[in-house]
């Protein structure tokens, strides 16, 4: 008992940074760092929104960040090549697209950040590349893969913000 009670608490230390004795390392170990200060905080959290992953790059978590650049942006380029769009809800109550979903669906399509304001830009401006093709079979699945790709960069900025902008103290410091 003894010696699992101070081998988890080897492991808690070195997790924690206190401990001088190898411990985790590698591009994915977690990284003890002081939390940024507001200004710069909340400027690295909107660029995170807007280039996903680039507010882990901002801070040295080169690794991190590119991995959340590749797997949130894949899904984004699937849903364009199967003719996906963003397109502009309708706002207006009483106007036939006029629902709850739709808005909803906009504002996590729009959660992608800088491609998905540059596809909604497209597709206001009648430009045919931008706009999709709704009797394309796949249509609907490529506008998912566009929601589901602005709900992970939600995800991740909300996780850079956590861990480097306002980090909860620790239990019991």
């Amino acid at each position: 008992m003894s010696f699992r009670r101070d081998y988890s608490k080897v492991i808690c230390l070195r997790m924690n940074g206190t401990d001088n004795s190898p411990g985790l390392s590698g591009p994915l170990a977690p990284s003890i760092r002081r939390p940024l200060s507001p200004a710069s905080g909340w400027a690295l959290t909107l660029l995170s929104w807007l280039i996903p992953g680039a507010g882990f790059m901002a801070v040295r978590q080169t690794a991190r960040g590119l991995a959340l650049f590749a797997l949130i942006e894949t899904p984004f380029i699937l849903g364009v090549l199967m003719y996906g769009s963003v397109p502009l809800p309708a706002w207006t109550p009483g106007d036939l697209g006029f629902n709850i979903v739709n808005s909803l669906t906009f504002l996590t399509q729009m959660g992608n950040g800088l491609l998905s304001g540059v596809w909604l830009a497209g597709n206001v401006a009648n430009i045919p590349f931008f706009r999709g093709d709704e009797p394309q079979a796949l249509a609907d699945l490529a506008s998912f893969y566009i929601m589901v790709s602005g709900a992970l960069n939600y995800f991740s900025v909300c996780s850079f913000h956590d861990r480097l902008v306002a980090p909860r103290p620790k239990e019991g410091a």
